[in-house]
């Protein structure tokens, strides 16, 4: 999955790739499909769900391009909220934005004021295989990681479905269920994850050594 911002004088913009079914090669590609938009004048964000039934207007939509982007935008958002004695602003984090439940839409502050949403697209793609497991981003589509796991002759052994845009990250954080009644869910296969909390500091959750908090995560 990739994002693109449009460059000026075209108004900002974050677009997620919605990959061609594989059951049907000749099929035309899907096109990319917008999920957040700021017109030049205002840089109001508008963002909104694949369907359409769920829109939001965050104060701001953060793209990092790694995690150390990411680490440092939490990092400045936490010492200006320290410095100013101000509440920081509500953060979700969305995907592809596919559930029909706004999961992804950041609170509004007591006074009215927006969130901000973070989309972690660009940090996508595989880091580590083992004989038994893989390590990816959290950002890393479905089609994306079946693409890169077929160039190894690999596969996973927990089964999507068809809904192959959405990312690693937004299937395990939502419960995402799959196709098949005899696995469980995603989340239910993932063995470790790495977490950046709201200060942007790293905490690496397994399930032998820290069972109850990979629980809660």
């Amino acid at each position: 999955m990739s994002v693109t911002r449009v460059a000026a004088p075209a108004p900002a913009a974050l677009y997620v790739d919605v990959p061609q079914e594989q059951e049907a090669p000749g099929a035309p590609a899907h096109q990319p499909r917008l999920l957040c938009a700021a017109s030049n004048s205002s840089q109001q964000w508008s963002c909104s769900n694949w369907a359409g039934t769920v829109s939001w207007a965050p104060s701001a939509v953060v793209i990092p391009n790694s995690e150390a982007d990411l680490a440092a935008f939490l990092q400045a958002s936490a010492a200006a909220s320290a410095a100013s004695g101000s509440p920081r602003p509500a953060m979700k984090v969305v995907g592809f934005a596919h559930s029909w439940a706004g999961l992804y839409t950041p609170a509004k502050a007591s006074d009215g004021s927006a969130g901000i949403t973070l989309a972690l697209h660009k940090l996508n793609g595989i880091t580590q295989v083992t004989d038994t497991h893989v390590e990816v981003l959290a950002g890393t589509s479905f089609a994306q990681l079946f693409q890169e796991l077929h160039a190894m002759n690999l596969t996973l052994a927990w089964p999507p479905g068809g809904i192959q845009g959405l990312t690693v990250g937004g299937a395990v954080s939502v419960g995402f269920h799959g196709s098949q009644m005899s696995v469980g869910g995603v989340s239910s296969v993932v063995q470790g994850l790495r977490l950046l909390d709201t200060s942007g500091n790293a905490h690496e959750l397994d399930d032998s050594s820290q069972p109850e908090a990979m629980r809660a995560a």
